[in-house]
């Protein structure tokens, strides 16, 4: 993992991201990209005359660039003042709008890790309802790590990947392990059992599988939790097994929503303080 983009607006939100992503790329040795996209107003001859409307858009894109120059210097001295000095950094200004520049970028700079801000329990429902950030979790080609306001950096020790047994687990099991390995964190990837579900023998017969495999891999672990609910569950294992991050996956629709679109309440009440590790696939 060697390319981590981080999309800004400069927001206290987003900057507590960018401080999270400067830690992860301190510790990986990556080079950290900064993305702010702005898009200017559109005027038609009605409004004014066309020479007019150039200067406007002229002095909105002036003003956009300075604006730009004096927080991507914040920045710098963000990373300087927290060590982070020699992490190689770029700044990225682009006119578009924001989910198509990021997937943009995320082709042409060949991104491995995108690292986002969100605001508490109303921005972790914006993660995965927002038109913008729900786009660039279901079509990145790369994991998306979503940075609650009130998160700060610590160690990553311990994932944890909610699996629903079914039969692309193994293959997103590996990309979670690969990232938990980075940071020879351990990963544990726990079925959350309603204490009235009777699993079938197809299910049951893939949770074997999973569990042999962990056998042979160190540092992965397999656990089936009763539960009345998935949040519920979550919660609880998180409390008690100190979770540094989440990990989930957004290919099945039904099992995504289940766990993030059911019982907002609980769920923000546990998720703000987590961040949310995303694979599309």
């Amino acid at each position: 993992m060697k390319n981590i983009l981080v999309p800004t607006d400069f927001s206290d939100n987003a900057q507590n991201a960018f401080v999270y992503a400067l830690h992860i790329a301190h510790k990986l040795g990556a080079t950290l990209t900064t993305l702010h996209t702005y898009t200017v107003r559109y005027y038609t001859p009605s409004d004014t005359d066309l020479s007019a409307i150039q200067d406007m858009l002229e002095n909105e894109v002036d003003i956009e660039f300075e604006e730009y120059k004096a927080a991507t210097e914040k920045l710098r001295k963000i990373a300087e003042e927290l060590g982070f000095g020699e992490v190689n950094m770029n700044h990225l200004l682009r006119k578009g709008f924001v989910t198509e520049e990021i997937l943009d970028v995320i082709a042409g700079e060949g991104i491995d890790l995108i690292v986002m801000g969100t605001k508490g329990a109303s921005g972790l429902k914006e993660v995965i309802m927002g038109s913008n950030t729900a786009k660039v979790i279901e079509n990145a080609t790369c994991p998306v790590l979503a940075i609650p306001q009130d998160a700060k950096f610590a160690n990553i020790t311990k994932v944890v990947y909610a699996t629903n047994c079914d039969e692309h687990d193994s293959q997103i099991i590996e990309r979670v392990y690969k990232f938990a390995q980075l940071f020879n964190a351990e990963l544990n990837c726990i079925h959350i059992s309603f204490i009235d579900e009777a699993w079938d023998k197809e299910k049951l017969e893939e949770f074997e599988k999973l569990t042999q495999q962990a056998k042979q891999t160190p540092s992965l672990n397999f656990e089936v939790i009763e539960s009345e609910s998935v949040i519920d569950g979550l919660k609880t294992y998180a409390k008690n097994n100190e979770v540094s991050v989440i990990a989930m996956h957004t290919h099945k629709r039904n099992f995504f929503e289940r766990i993030f679109l059911a019982s907002y309440t609980q769920k923000m009440a546990y998720h703000t303080h987590l961040p949310l590790l995303s694979f599309a696939f």
